[in-house]
């Protein structure tokens, strides 16, 4: 109190403890700043073409304005009687799997070894492997939508020199509700 400082002194001295995040924020302003970055690195992730070669990312379109036009129909993915249903049924298979161990092992052993497969059954089982995997995507960027969020990017990504899929739902990470952001991430 006995100190006498200038208005300028102190606007200098609070933007730099700012600076070096010293001060507590608001949600509102971390998920503001959050929002702000997550968007700056979209645009340098587009307008970039580095990449590692453990990491590299190969977008293949914006599904924003398709999630916009299907979500409306699907809205009751997200209703809890299906939801506990959905992990009903998970429960049930689950303990069905357990149960027939050996005959799942044995067939699943017996489809990738493509031992007397011919070139129209392995290519039914990638198509099979592909859907089932565009819409376990589809899931994380649909519950993303649903939860406000806004999903600009689906692809495909080399991870370790492995081929995956992905949907780019960064805008989870934004949501206020913890929970919101679980879901996105255990819709798959």
């Amino acid at each position: 109190p006995d100190l006498d400082l200038e208005a300028s002194d102190l606007k200098d001295f609070i933007s730099s403890v700012n600076k070096m995040n010293l001060l507590e924020k608001s949600l509102e302003e971390k998920n503001s700043m959050l929002v702000a970055r997550l968007r700056e690195d979209r645009k340098s992730q587009l307008l970039s073409k580095k990449g590692s070669l453990m990491y590299k990312r190969f977008p293949v379109f914006d599904p924003d304005q398709l999630f916009d036009r299907i979500h409306p129909y699907l809205k009751f993915f997200w209703k809890k009687p299906f939801v506990i249903c959905c992990l009903l049924l998970m429960a049930s298979s689950g303990c069905i799997l357990l149960y027939h161990w050996r005959e799942v092992l044995e067939g699943v052993l017996a489809i990738y070894s493509f031992h007397g497969q011919n070139a129209h059954s392995v290519f039914i089982l990638w198509i099979t492997v592909l859907t089932v995997i565009a819409l376990h995507e589809f899931a994380h960027g649909l519950t993303c939508k649903n939860f406000g969020g806004h999903v600009h990017e689906i692809g495909f990504l080399l991870l370790f020199f492995q081929p995956c899929m992905y949907c780019n739902v960064n805008d989870a990470y934004a949501f206020t509700n913890k929970r919101h952001k679980l879901y996105t991430v255990f819709a798959g």
